[in-house]
Parts: C-alpha cells; structure tokens; sequence
C-alpha cells in the first residue's frame, strides 16, 4: 500500500492507494448498504403513512369529530418517530418534508385541542411545532389561543404580537389582539 499526504489552504489529508477491502469489509458494506436501503424504504412508507393521517384527520376536523382527528394526528406523530431519528441519513429535501409533516401534524392537533376545549394540550402540541420551526406563525397563533382559553392574556398578547412580527398583515392575529385590548 502506498500513502500520500496532501497539505492545501482548505486542509489536509492522507490517501491511500493500490488498498483492496477485505471479505469481511465487503461484506460489512453490502451489508450497510442492504440496510439502509430497507431503512429508506421503511422511512418513505412511514412518511406516506403518516401523510394518510393528516388527511383522515383533516376529514374529521371539516366534519366537527375532534376526537378522531386527534387520534389520526397522534398515529401520524407516531409513524413519524423513525424519520425523526433516520434524519441525519436523508437528503435536505426528504428531512424538510419530514420535518413540514411533523409541524403540519402538531399544528392539526392543536387544532383539534382548540376545539376540544383543551388549552393545555393546544400549547403542547404548537410548542411542538415551535420547537421544529420557531417562526411558524399557525403555531404562534394556534397556541395564542390556547392561552386565551387558559386566561394566560399576557402569554397570548405575546404571541400574537410574534405572529405580526413575522406577518404584519395577519389579520386574524391583529383581531385577536384588538379583542384583548378591549378586555384589558
């Protein structure tokens, strides 16, 4: 075998030539490659799973069954658990699908808290999708309702003026914050 080093301004390494793998390097590669191929294949029928939730939850939503469109977001949650964790192998476009599925998912279910009359699980769940993208104004919004309903007002003031921040022409969080003045 023979070793080269390169010294450049960007950095150095070492190469090494005329190097034959191993049977059991060979082996070990086809092996990890069989793997996350499956791995890839599990990821995208989870993402396609998970996508079918959303829907069936966003069905339930139109027709007032809160309930069960909760639970077809928490299912979806759940199948995204393995992409969550999978991420740092995916190409930025698939871990930017991923993480839209996730934040969509979040704000559905604090949705569906909202109309449950649930506030603390609302900011659960738009907490969630803060976590994952800081700047979504429907998470912003979303939980600012929550505090409403919790009557946390200077919470919701807060994120609502966030939300107007981000989106000066939001008119419902400009309404929002018109009616909590008006209390105040």
């Amino acid at each position: 075998m023979q070793w080269t080093v390169k010294k450049g301004g960007t950095g150095s390494g070492i190469t090494c030539t005329d190097y034959k793998k191993s049977k059991e390097e060979v082996e070990l590669d086809q092996e990890l490659e069989e793997k996350m191929s499956s791995l890839t294949v599990e990821c995208n029928r989870r993402f396609a799973d998970a996508s079918r939730h959303k829907e069936t939850g966003n069905e339930h939503i139109k027709a007032k069954r809160y309930e069960q469109a909760l639970g077809e977001y928490a299912t979806g949650l759940q199948m995204m658990q393995l992409s969550r964790q999978a991420s740092v192998i995916m190409s930025q476009r698939l871990q930017e699908m991923n993480r839209q599925l996730q934040v969509d998912l979040h704000n559905n279910a604090a949705l569906a808290m909202l109309k449950l009359d649930d506030g603390k699980g609302a900011v659960l769940h738009a907490n969630e999708a803060l976590q994952i993208d800081e700047r979504n104004t429907k998470a912003l919004y979303r939980r600012g309702l929550a505090q409403v309903q919790q009557g946390s007002q200077e919470n919701a003031t807060a994120d609502f003026r966030k939300v107007l921040e981000i989106d000066p022409r939001n008119n419902d969080a400009k309404l929002q914050l018109k009616k909590l003045n008006a209390d105040a």
